[in-house]
């Protein structure tokens, strides 16, 4: 039957739709009316993943990243809250990747064996940790993946780069 009040939270899914740069009102009355539905609905698992979509949009990134990791506690095998969670957790610690975030690296993985964002991630981590076989095998997975063609030639050219600085 759903749940008492649900019609606050009708039409929340524009969020996805809207930019912070021409819709920052918006973005924000979603975000108030969201935090609001959740403190009713805590297991929400939609709604925290909408809030998480709005906060990552204001570059809150520790805010959306808490909004994602309760959507990940209700919805644990959509990998689309995966991705959104771990790539908040690496905005908000500015590119570095912690345990939990190469967790989950590695979950989307496990689904997704060609995710180039999230290889793209782990190759940039590789790099810091001084491997740059690591790198180079992680960039040549992204090739494996439809991309445009200055991508590819971005890819290609990176994993040359690796190769003559480090190998």
């Amino acid at each position: 039957l759903g749940s008492f009040g649900a019609s606050k939270i009708q039409g929340a899914q524009e969020v996805l739709a809207l930019s912070p740069e021409s819709d920052l009102d918006a973005l924000q009355r979603w975000q108030v009316i969201l935090s609001e539905w959740l403190i009713e609905e805590p297991e929400d698992a939609q709604s925290w993943y909408l809030l998480g979509h709005a906060h990552l949009k204001q570059g809150a990134f520790s805010s959306a990243e808490n909004a994602f990791a309760e959507a990940h506690e209700y919805a644990n095998s959509d990998v689309s809250v995966k991705f959104y969670w771990l790539q908040a957790r690496y905005l908000d610690r500015q590119g570095v990747l912690d345990d939990r975030s190469r967790q989950l690296a590695q979950e989307i993985l496990a689904i997704d064996p060609n995710s180039p964002q999230v290889l793209e991630m782990l190759a940039v981590a590789a790099i810091s940790d001084g491997d740059a076989g690591e790198a180079i095998s992680l960039l040549n997975r992204t090739l494996n993946s439809e991309q445009r063609p200055e991508r590819v030639r971005a890819t290609v050219d990176a994993i040359g780069a690796l190769r003559s600085a480090y190998v």
